[in-house]
């Protein structure tokens, strides 16, 4: 008698209702999750420095076309920290255990808020500059979790100046 081992299969019914689950679409629990990241990540900036001034975190939200827009002028992430961290679902991505004052509040972080974003169809980009690159992580939810990761050619001038004047008006 021959035993074998079978990977088992999480089916995407079970993957969609523990996303839900961690946000319960609770829309404060998904700004908080996003906000702490971009304040984590300025202070991370500020450790070993003396720089104290103040960080801003823009939040932008669009009711009529259902769009959140959070900008930070923090670290950024490269293509390769992106395809690490939201190519690999449940990894400790956050450093949590190794760095301090680490704060992700109710599980994945960036990740959760992403693909329940995608689950509902709504847009789920992370457009970040790190080291004078442009990169673009969109997520998408079609009978699993998938991501798709770029570096498109960009005037990064042009784009930094219009993140700093992004603005909705009614």
């Amino acid at each position: 008698m021959s035993e074998k081992n079978i990977k088992v299969r999480t089916s995407s019914r079970k993957v969609k209702r523990d996303i839900l689950n961690v946000f319960s679409r609770d829309f404060i629990k998904v700004i908080t999750e996003i906000v702490i990241n971009s304040d984590d990540s300025y202070k991370r900036l500020e450790n070993g420095t003396d720089l104290d001034d103040p960080k801003e975190i823009h939040i932008y939200l669009d009711r009529k076309n259902r769009e959140v827009k959070v900008i930070d002028f923090a670290e950024g992430l490269s293509k390769v920290q992106m395809e690490d961290i939201f190519g690999e679902y449940g990894g400790d991505n956050s450093g949590g255990n190794t760095k301090e004052g680490v704060r992700g509040l109710f599980g994945q972080g960036a990740s959760d808020v992403m693909y329940n974003a995608a689950m509902i169809k709504r847009k789920a980009i992370i457009q970040s500059i790190k080291n004078d690159k442009y990169t673009i992580c969109k997520f998408y939810f079609n009978n699993g979790k998938e991501i798709k990761v770029s570096n498109p050619s960009i005037h990064l001038k042009q784009l930094r100046d219009s993140l700093k004047t992004v603005s909705y008006t009614h």
